[in-house]
């Protein structure tokens, strides 16, 4: 098993014991979310401050490169703003996607600019898809998700395909807790193949690591035990 799910090393048992102090990249996300939450509970009466509390250390991070600081805590400070910006918005009422009233060509066409916006800064090395300064493209981005989504709603042949999203919309959360453990078994498995194609590695990526969560989580629905790890 290890051989499938090692990151830059092999994990081994005892690692998994000592995880609260000496982190495994892979789940970094889990002490993000944690320590995310945290200063959203100490300040939940200044969401504000927060976020701008967070912008400035990412600016300084993003800015000031250095080694001083793990990599762990590095990816929690330029993850921050996306989780308090939302804090923010939630806070403020704020719808969590916005509200398209219709969608037409313009929708498609905010969808290909983000997508060149994203690979153009990816292949120039200014940012990772999901840093801080990515901010403005990805929220074109979001909005082209969100008039897509329109236009399935509204067109009766594609109904199917609202009716899938649907079912994958409010499992999200589950998945997105979930699909580190499917995702981080792909490329290894491909690799122990043979298979080393980066565009069949990204859709089998995409197809097993949104399919793979959902299925795990019904899995779990089912045995009734998806709300104690609160997936639910």
């Amino acid at each position: 098993m290890s051989s499938l799910t090692h990151v830059h090393h092999m994990v081994a048992w005892n690692q998994l014991l000592m995880i609260g102090w000496r982190p495994i990249g892979v789940l970094w996300f889990l002490y993000a979310l944690f320590f995310m939450q945290i200063g959203a509970v100490l300040l939940r009466a200044h969401p504000a401050i927060i976020l701008m509390s967070s912008l400035v250390a990412d600016a300084v991070v993003l800015f000031t490169p250095s080694d001083a600081l793990p990599q762990i805590v590095m990816d929690i400070i330029v993850q921050a703003p996306f989780f308090y910006i939302g804090f923010l918005m939630a806070e403020r009422g704020f719808p969590a996607l916005p509200v398209i009233r219709k969608a037409g060509l313009w929708s498609a066409c905010s969808l290909v600019v983000y997508g060149l916006l994203a690979c153009l800064m990816f292949e120039a090395h200014v940012g990772r898809p999901v840093q801080f300064i990515m901010l403005p493209v990805g929220f074109l981005g979001i909005f082209g998700l969100a008039s897509l989504s329109r236009v399935f709603v509204m067109v009766h042949a594609l109904s199917c395909v609202a009716s899938v999203l649907e079912r994958l919309g409010r499992a999200s959360l589950a998945i997105y807790l979930l699909h580190i453990l499917v995702l981080a078994l792909v490329p290894r498995i491909l690799h122990q193949m043979h298979v080393n194609s980066v565009s069949l590695t990204l859709a089998c990526g995409t197809v097993i690591g949104v399919a793979g969560s959902y299925a795990l989580y019904l899995g779990l629905e089912k045995i009734r035990i998806a709300r104690f790890f609160a997936l639910r």
